[in-house]
């Protein structure tokens, strides 16, 4: 009877876990699925913040001036850029999102706009919406004194911010009456349009994607490698570099990669070893503090977009890499070739048309004729050439010893070969113009102009005598020469072995072709270049072409010795008026081309001017001393320095190219 009790109750115990285990089923499935449903907030949470961190910082770009030439706040741009990174970084927003951001201004000429946000439609689920300016009381904050902190600034047009949620469908929130949920994030992003410094970029590097932008390897154990030297009590010395720091112009579909290798081991976008001890140690790359302290840049754009930087500093470089942004080349075409519709003087443009068709045509009424048997071996000695006006009508134009001494103008029809030992002077020219090779242009025979013996221009005197260009200095820099000349090649390089002496020359190197055409890639993702969206390339921000040409610089063997300076009649920047008399006022070079510029040798070079080469990448190397001690502002490709030598460079403010320093970017929210 015993046991049958215990059976019994047995059976009633089971029947009350039945009956707890289903009283208890209930609100345990509402707790798994509020669970389950806050975890869902929580994920949806995380990834908004992350995209309106990114589209915050996109946005940062362009309120810092990073996207203009000008270091010019541009809030609808950012805007725009903001909206583009929440495209491409939130994979399932409809494609019909459209979120207006004309409706912000372009530029902002003083913080007196009211705070407008725009909310984007056919965005379904999501929610976005982007304010600007965003004043104080968006920002208050109990934990600063005041409601902001010291890095949100004081300007509300400094600001902006994005705002991005997303509504989700209950997964099990509906047993209990809950149909969707609503989570996001917002993140706002302060860009300073303050400069970081005034100095003007004595090198500017206007690759987009590669490393190995700017690379040497020492200075041997004499040379100092790279030394940008502080252009006035508060200008520091400067180096921009427009790199975002990737791996080629193509991406792979995860995106762009961060630099591994590419000139230097570690794929850095400026790269210098340390100096041996024998050379005095330190960095072989230098940017040097001005005298009232300001500490010199080197501003690497990778840095501002999660890109590869510059080497350890100190020991190979020095100061430290900061975040920099795009300069590109527009400075300079602003400068020498605004089309005259937009205001300006279209120097460049008009100097080629005119230059080409000089070239090409019959020799102008009043022109001295040179041809047959003067375009081998002319001694002018016994030939005397005195007229101002001169016809070279040869395919090869190759003077013994050649002095044109009261020559103002002078046209080639052909090329102009000047071999060992021998000599071609114009010591008083202004105009030169050169068609350059016409026939049998492949190899060695590829060129407009080659210097094996000595070319002088503008030397002053006779011609018979080469003063140093130093003593022909210009009103601008403290000389009394007024005279100031120009050359135009068309279609092949300019080759250098022997000497040439520039005197306040501007030297243009042009393509084969009647009319001038800027080589710069204005698109993304388009042939031949094919740059990838971080490049950033438009029309106000180009980025270097590969289909630029070959007329280049090439200056090599053991005696290349180059003294050239650009033209300086002015002590200041010269106004659009004053550049319609001095068209090329402090330019040295202007070419297109795309293919490598080379200056290697044994030969000591002395160049003073803006040197352009957009699309160019330019290489010193040998035993010479690249010294430019005075007044020198090159703007290229890329720069690789090899070898013994220094490239020594302090650009004058008054003689360069003007090229603003955006601020600095940064999420405070």
């Amino acid at each position: 009877m015993r046991r049958h009790h215990s059976r019994r109750a047995t059976d009633r115990e089971r029947g009350a876990v039945l009956f707890l285990v289903a009283l208890c089923l209930v609100p345990l499935l509402i707790i798994a699925a509020i669970v389950v449903d806050l975890g869902q907030m929580r994920a949806t949470r995380r990834s908004s913040q992350s995209s309106a961190d990114l589209a915050a910082l996109a946005a940062g770009y362009y309120l810092s001036g990073h996207g203009s030439s000008s270091a010019v706040a541009d809030p609808r741009a950012a805007c725009t850029a903001a909206v583009n990174s929440l495209r491409s970084n939130i994979g399932d927003l409809p494609s019909a999102m459209a979120l207006d951001c004309t409706l912000f201004p372009a530029t902002v000429s003083s913080c007196t706009v009211a705070s407008q946000t725009i909310a984007a439609t056919g965005a379904t689920p999501y929610q976005i919406s982007i304010q600007w300016p965003v004043p104080n009381s968006v920002l208050s904050d109990t934990r600063f004194s005041g409601g902001t902190g010291a890095n949100d600034g004081t300007s509300a047009c400094e600001r902006m911010k994005v705002n991005v949620r997303r509504t989700n469908a209950a997964i099990f929130a509906g047993m209990v009456g809950i149909t969707s949920s609503n989570a996001g994030a917002s993140s706002v992003v302060r860009g300073s349009t303050s400069t970081t410094g005034s100095g003007v970029a004595a090198l500017l590097l206007l690759e987009r994607v590669g490393c190995g932008v700017l690379y040497t390897s020492g200075g041997g154990s004499q040379g100092a490698g790279v030394v940008v030297q502080s252009a006035g009590a508060s200008n520091p010395g400067v180096i921009q570099a427009d790199s975002a720091g990737v791996v080629g112009a193509s991406v792979s579909a995860s995106g762009p990669v961060s630099c591994t290798t590419n000139q230097n081991a570690s794929g850095y976008v400026v790269y210098g070893t340390a100096l041996p001890a024998a050379g005095g140690g330190g960095p072989s790359i230098t940017a040097q503090n001005s005298s009232d302290g300001t500490v010199g840049i080197i501003g690497i754009r990778g840095l501002a977009t999660g890109g590869r930087g510059g080497a350890v500093a100190v020991t190979g470089i020095a100061p430290a890499a900061t975040a920099g942004g795009v300069m590109s080349r527009t400075p300079a075409d602003t400068k020498y070739n605004t089309p005259v519709a937009s205001g300006g003087n279209a120097q460049i443009t008009t100097l080629h048309a005119a230059a080409y068709a000089r070239t090409v045509g019959a020799a102008p009424v009043g022109y001295r004729v040179l041809n047959g048997s003067a375009c081998s071996g002319l001694k002018t000695a016994s030939t005397p050439v005195t007229q101002q006006l001169v016809y070279v009508n040869c395919a090869n134009f190759q003077p013994d010893t050649a002095v044109f001494p009261n020559a103002t103008d002078v046209i080639f029809t052909g090329k102009v070969s000047v071999a060992n030992n021998k000599l071609l002077s114009l010591p008083n020219v202004q105009r030169v113009d050169v068609r350059g090779c016409t026939s049998g242009c492949s190899g060695g025979g590829d060129y407009a102009i080659s210097i094996a013996g000595e070319l002088r221009v503008n030397t002053g005197g006779t011609g018979l005598t080469a003063p140093a260009c130093s003593t022909r200095a210009g009103p601008g820099s403290g000389g009394a020469t007024t005279n100031w000349a120009r050359i135009a090649t068309f279609g092949s390089k300019f080759a250098v072995t022997g000497t040439v002496r520039l005197c306040q020359t501007a030297l243009y190197l042009g393509q084969n072709q009647s009319t001038y055409t800027r080589r710069a890639q204005t698109a993304t993702n388009t042939s031949p270049e094919n740059y990838p969206a971080i490049a950033a390339c438009t029309a106000s921000l180009p980025c270097p072409s590969d289909n630029g040409g070959p007329a280049g610089i090439d200056m090599t063997g053991g005696s290349a010795t180059a003294d050239w300076t650009a033209p300086n009649q002015l002590a200041a920047q010269p106004t659009t008026a004053q550049l319609a008399t001095y068209p090329f006022e402090d330019l040295a070079l202007w070419s297109e081309s795309s293919q490598p510029s080379t200056v290697k040798g044994q030969g000591s070079n002395r160049t003073e001017g803006v040197f352009l080469t957009p699309n160019s990448s330019m290489t010193f190397s040998g035993q010479g001393t690249q010294s430019v001690p005075l007044n020198a502002q090159f703007i290229s490709r890329t720069l690789n320095i090899s070898g013994q030598g220094t490239l020594n460079l302090k650009p004058n403010p008054a003689d360069a190219i003007i090229v603003p320093i955006a601020g600095n970017l940064s999420l405070i929210r």
